[in-house]
């Protein structure tokens, strides 16, 4: 697809790239602006450096497995070191966005991941997807903390308030969940 970046102050054409995969399914840039990234169900993430668009995109892919793996969600580390990819092969990834380094990989869903989302403090990495729950992992080691049921559908999306003090969730069972720290952390 074409990708474009317009100054929304002036609607002027800041940049505009041919992007060869669709559908483009999720955009983003990172906490400290320097970088873009663009997800697509071409099962991979690219990422562009904001000071110099005209160079090829970093891609962070799912190339090497068997089972479909379209990309659904990504989202940065909150210091921009790493990025992580939701997907539908159930195994999300997490690579070092300077070197392309796969990192580790998150293995507890039995069905796809629909939603990515890191703490504001960087501790923690949430998931979730077609079956309706949440999974907290530690970031650094990528182990899984705690699995949070409370939603009768599949889980679609995650966003954590601007304070970094609560966990979003919505469901297409039509609800959206707000949950605590001391939700998140205990053990099941």
């Amino acid at each position: 697809g074409m990708i474009s970046l317009y100054d929304t102050k002036t609607g002027e054409l800041k940049w505009r790239t041919e992007h060869n995969t669709h559908p483009l399914v999720r955009a983003r840039f990172s906490p400290d602006g320097r970088s873009f990234g663009i997800g697509s169900w071409e099962w991979n993430v690219a990422v562009w450096q904001m000071d110099d668009l005209t160079a090829p995109p970093r891609v962070f892919d799912f190339n090497d497995v068997r089972s479909y793996s379209a990309v659904d969600d990504f989202c940065f580390s909150p210091d921009a070191r790493y990025i992580a990819a939701a997907t539908k092969n159930n195994t999300p990834r997490i690579w070092e966005v300077a070197t392309g380094k796969l990192i580790t990989e998150l293995k507890a869903h039995r069905k796809s991941v629909l939603a990515i989302e890191w703490s504001s403090d960087g501790r923690f990495i949430f998931t979730a997807g077609d079956e309706g729950t949440i999974i907290v992992w530690d970031a650094d080691s990528g182990e899984k903390i705690n699995k949070l049921r409370g939603h009768l559908d599949k889980v679609a999306s995650i966003t954590i308030s601007g304070d970094g003090s609560k966990l979003f969730t919505a469901s297409s069972d039509s609800s959206i969940k707000e949950w605590h720290p001391g939700e998140l952390l205990l053990f099941t």
